[in-house]
């Protein structure tokens, strides 16, 4: 199974909660106050390098946040992404050769959350992708709030691998890890400032990640 590669956009140790179930009340709240209903946009582009072969990457994403549901267990909530993409391929000078590869589509993430010691842990899983069949995509998500609860960590590392393309016809074995601090600004729109990692996987060396790139995004409320 193929993925085109994609961005995304989108947790580690909390505070020691008496009761467990007060770390996912605490990120409840938070969700409900500063995320959830709100839409934000997020543009960037960089250079990728894959097999010798360099690829100038652009994306646009508009990304929105529902669904939230707590249960007896912990939380579940959702993630839309409506993302605009394409990629380049790069000459030695750094010069585009042929026509971008057009990778747009609309992605869904759900998160599935619930505390284990101090911290919130799960996964996260793609339910829709227009682009490929998103089956088997997850993620091991963990979540922390700051000591005030005005900020939330999410930290996300994909569990295995995905067969990515650039040029849409080969594919090499990657995987991605993230972590993300989402907060209201000054004027109470809601920011998310992340890092981005790519990491292409040796599959013949026990899954080895050798870092691709990265990227240092941040998302703002419209």
């Amino acid at each position: 199974m193929k993925f085109i590669l994609v961005l995304l956009l989108g947790l580690s140790s909390l505070q020691t909660e008496a009761s467990p179930l007060a770390l996912r009340d605490r990120v409840a709240t938070f969700l409900k106050k500063n995320v959830m209903g709100r839409t934000q946009t997020l543009s960037t582009e960089g250079t990728l390098d894959a097999d010798g072969v360099s690829y100038l990457v652009k994306f646009q994403a508009t990304i929105s946040w529902d669904k939230l549901n707590e249960t007896e267990e912990g939380l579940t909530f959702q993630e839309t992404r409506d993302i605009k993409q394409t990629s380049t391929e790069l000459d030695k000078a750094g010069k585009p050769v042929g026509q971008p590869i057009n990778t747009d589509r609309e992605v869904v993430r759900e998160y599935a959350l619930r505390p284990a010691a101090d911290l919130l842990s799960g996964m996260t899983t793609i339910s829709k992708n227009t682009l490929e069949d998103p089956t088997g995509t997850g993620f091991v998500t963990m979540a922390e709030l700051s000591a005030d609860d005005k900020e939330l960590y999410l930290y996300e590392s994909m569990a295995g691998f995905s067969e990515a393309s650039l040029d849409g016809k080969n594919t090499i074995p990657v995987a991605t890890s993230s972590a993300a601090t989402l907060f209201l600004d000054k004027n109470g729109k809601l920011q998310t400032h992340e890092t981005l990692k790519f990491y292409k996987v040796d599959v013949n060396k026990d899954f080895a990640r050798e870092e691709l790139h990265r990227f240092n995004l941040a998302a703002s409320e419209k």
